[in-house]
């Protein structure tokens, strides 16, 4: 449960800032990048779903697999479709919300590198949760990516306002991702090299 409050408050913080510093009007623009960028989690979430018992396994070598060939998939198909998501929102956030909304398409493409890279997260929490039994490693991971994105969003929103708290939240994201898979990686006996070489 705290793990979850604290995903919860990784994904939503930087509104609170930018609220603080630059009001309602702000937050308006700025959560439409947000729910837009996090339409590419949809996947990465059904993905993890699909393969959460296998990932669940006792095999140690089985569960790292699976979990794998989900980090894989869930941050090849984010990446390749983050481009295109954002030219659908640059033409249909404007056409269906009202051209004041451009304001959200500059924040959008600053929060997809890290929203792509971040699509990896849901498959490691089933790894630390269903085959370690260990799920306040998704909360440390999650609390790394908040902490990041609190700290880096205070130093730059009240300058860059929206495209601040895209740029902080990305930051969080890439950071967490990082160490995220570093202790996969090392709970799996694996080396750096194991992500990108099928063997």
């Amino acid at each position: 449960g705290v793990t979850n409050l604290v995903s919860l408050l990784n994904y939503r913080a930087s509104l609170f800032l930018v609220e603080h510093f630059h009001g309602l009007a702000s937050v308006g623009t700025y959560s439409v990048a947000i729910q837009v960028a996090e339409l590419l989690w949809l996947v990465s979430s059904a993905v993890t779903m699909s393969l959460y018992a296998r990932i669940g396994a006792p095999d140690r070598a089985q569960a790292a697999f699976d979990t794998l060939r989900a980090v894989r998939f869930n941050v090849l198909v984010t990446v390749v479709a983050a481009p295109v998501l954002w030219a659908l929102a640059a033409w249909a956030v404007p056409w269906v919300m009202g051209e004041a909304y451009t304001a959200s398409l500059l924040p959008l493409a600053a929060l997809l590198p890290g929203v792509a890279a971040y699509a990896a997260a849901s498959s490691l929490s089933a790894f630390y949760t269903n085959h370690l039994g260990r799920p306040h490693l998704s909360g440390m991971v999650a609390g790394l990516s908040l902490g990041v994105s609190v700290l880096a969003g205070w130093w730059l929103i009240p300058a860059w306002g929206s495209l601040g708290a895209a740029v902080a939240s990305t930051t969080g994201y890439l950071l967490a991702i990082v160490v995220g898979t570093h202790l996969f990686l090392r709970e799996a006996g694996l080396p750096w090299q194991a992500l990108w070489r099928q063997a």
